[in-house]
């Protein structure tokens, strides 16, 4: 995984291409970019990186569907190599046990048992590898039209009253985020299944719930909350990654 981001860096000085000139054009923070060429693709959800180095590679001349098809090979790969390495391990063990490492009855049994619960543990991740790796394939499939993008929320216009925005429908009631630093967020509506945005300052986004909202944000202090058109007592710092559940009612302490 290193050399991808390697190739990106060496591709982006070849055109004599600043990280501040990328994040400038793609609104995507320095740091971010800098962990993509350091090959460090786990500081966020998946699908944010997948955006972030089609962003990159496109802004620098490469085909960005192109190297995206090289991570994802490159993730296979890292995956086979942990795979070999446990199953070196489990064949370390067994030759440990013919040797008569312990030298008693008891002791061979209780290796041979520990090796068949590391054999049904190996295939038990290797199912859930294949079964990650076919999901992913289908969410993240490129295709032949408009290459699809990480959701962006969609701006609205502001207004200094905020609580004109906020109705009540079918007995659901409403929650208004006001960006004011880009930030990353993963939001739940009543348990539903959680959907990631990355917003820009001056970005506004409504949701309404019957219940609750989850949220995890990776910029605390990028935020503004309102409830209902209340602007809620929430203040975080620059950078915290922080979880939020939030009823009718408020804040629920954690």
């Amino acid at each position: 995984m290193l050399e991808l981001g390697q190739q990106l860096k060496a591709a982006r000085e070849l055109r004599n291409i600043s990280l501040e000139e990328i994040a400038e054009a793609t609104k995507v923070n320095t740091q971010y970019l800098s962990n993509i060429e350091a090959g460090n693709w786990d500081f966020l959800p998946e699908a944010y990186v997948r955006g972030i180095i089609r962003k990159i590679a496109t802004y620098i001349g490469i085909d960005g569907d192109a190297f995206l098809r090289k991570y994802d090979f490159a993730r296979i790969e890292a995956l086979k190599t942990e795979e070999m390495l446990s199953a070196s391990q489990i064949q370390k063990n067994q030759q440990e046990t013919q040797f008569g490492r312990w030298g008693t009855t008891f002791s061979l049994h209780k290796i041979r048992k520990e090796a068949v619960i590391a054999a049904l543990s190996l295939i038990v991740l290797l199912i859930l590898i294949i079964i990650y790796i076919k999901f992913k394939a289908f969410i993240f499939e490129p295709s032949n039209a408009t290459v699809a993008e990480i959701p962006v929320a969609k701006e609205v216009p502001t207004d200094s009253n905020f609580a004109s925005s906020f109705a009540l429908e079918n007995n659901h009631f409403s929650l208004l985020l006001k960006v004011i630093d880009e930030t990353w967020l993963q939001i739940s509506v009543d348990d539903s299944t959680p959907v990631d945005y990355i917003f820009t300052a001056g970005q506004v986004r409504e949701w309404k719930a019957a219940e609750k909202f989850n949220i995890r944000l990776g910029n605390a202090a990028g935020i503004e909350i309102f409830l209902e058109g209340e602007k809620l007592p929430f203040k975080g710092r620059k950078n915290q990654v922080l979880n939020l559940e939030i009823n009718r009612n408020g804040l629920i302490p954690k």
